[in-house]
């Protein structure tokens, strides 16, 4: 599997260590899937509501939510949108900590090039079909400032 970066997003920081424990390392070509991801950067992934009940539109997101923040509005390509099968969160900070995971039902692109993903999915059953659940991925690196990386 590659990873492609792409993104910008501020210094990265290790949160939420008091949540971490039980999460085991995995490597990229460990990910139980051929279909591409989007890995995408949450800041204190631990800190928020893990309410899967509420479906979000375009410019009507909750950055409380970690499901919200997930699928969220990330600058991404057309190109790219119609390939992308899953979108991982991945806590912000040193461990690469796997918090969230969506199969992808649509997207919708706005305006200012920013796509918002859509999802029936529960995310604990995607982690482990991923074979993602409480696992940390250890090789993936996202580009220096980057909010987003490819999985492939």
């Amino acid at each position: 599997m590659n990873v492609k970066r792409q993104g910008r997003d501020s210094a990265m920081r290790f949160e939420g260590s008091e949540n971490t424990e039980g999460f085991s390392p995995i490597s990229i070509e460990s990910i139980q899937t051929s279909e591409l991801i989007l890995a995408v950067k949450i800041k204190g992934a631990f800190n928020l509501s893990k309410d899967e009940s509420k479906y979000y539109l375009l410019g009507e997101r909750d950055d409380s939510n970690l499901k919200s923040r997930t699928l969220g509005e990330w600058k991404t390509s057309e190109a790219n949108n119609r390939k992308i099968k899953y979108v991982i969160g991945i806590n912000a900070g040193a461990g690469n900590f796997v918090v969230s995971a969506y199969e992808i039902a649509g997207w919708v692109r706005g305006g200012n090039s920013r796509t918002a993903f859509f999802s029936n999915s529960k995310s604990e059953d995607v982690l482990k079909e991923l074979g993602l659940f409480q696992k940390r991925i250890v090789d993936l690196n996202f580009g220096t400032g980057a909010a987003i990386a490819y999985i492939n």
